[in-house]
């Protein structure tokens, strides 16, 4: 295939358990989770962390993904209709709804904070417990625009 045919693909970098803060001219270890939006499968690819002159470490793809996916489905309260464009925030791991309400969010097991959140919404908290594969429902509800006085001179 000539090169001009193809395209590339965006790849979805994470990196976690990362130590902080980082002391130059030592060594550290992390996690490293790589997605392909074409859905191209990456075990074995390598992965390099590069400062700015050199190759400072290398470690290859797995192929079992870490666990903990999360996935979120918004619905406004009233008429359980998908709410697209929502903010959703799990600790520091972020996405937004797609047009059916719906969000995934890769990160590894354990306790976050979800904050759901869209201008002209009420904003929404609540704890989740990431163990495994994860559906979250979510309901959000329209915040009324409070009535204000205007002047006109």
């Amino acid at each position: 295939m000539p090169a001009e045919d193809v395209t590339p693909h965006k790849i979805s970098l994470a990196v976690w358990d990362l130590q902080s803060p980082l002391v130059v001219g030592r060594s550290a270890k992390m996690k490293v989770g790589a997605k392909c939006s074409a859905g191209c499968p990456l075990t074995g690819q390598d992965a390099e962390i590069h400062n700015r002159t050199e190759v400072r470490g290398r470690g290859t793809l797995g192929p079992t993904p870490w666990p903990g996916t999360s996935a979120l489905k918004v619905t406004e309260k009233k008429t359980d209709v998908p709410v697209r464009d929502v903010e959703v925030r799990l600790g520091p791991h972020r996405g937004s709804t797609d047009d059916l309400g719906s969000a995934k969010v890769e990160l590894p097991k354990g306790a976050y904070d979800l904050v759901v959140w869209k201008l002209g919404y009420r904003a929404l908290e609540k704890a989740v417990e990431v163990t495994a594969d994860t559906t979250v429902q979510v309901e959000i509800e329209l915040d009324p625009e409070p009535e204000q006085e205007y002047w006109m001179g």
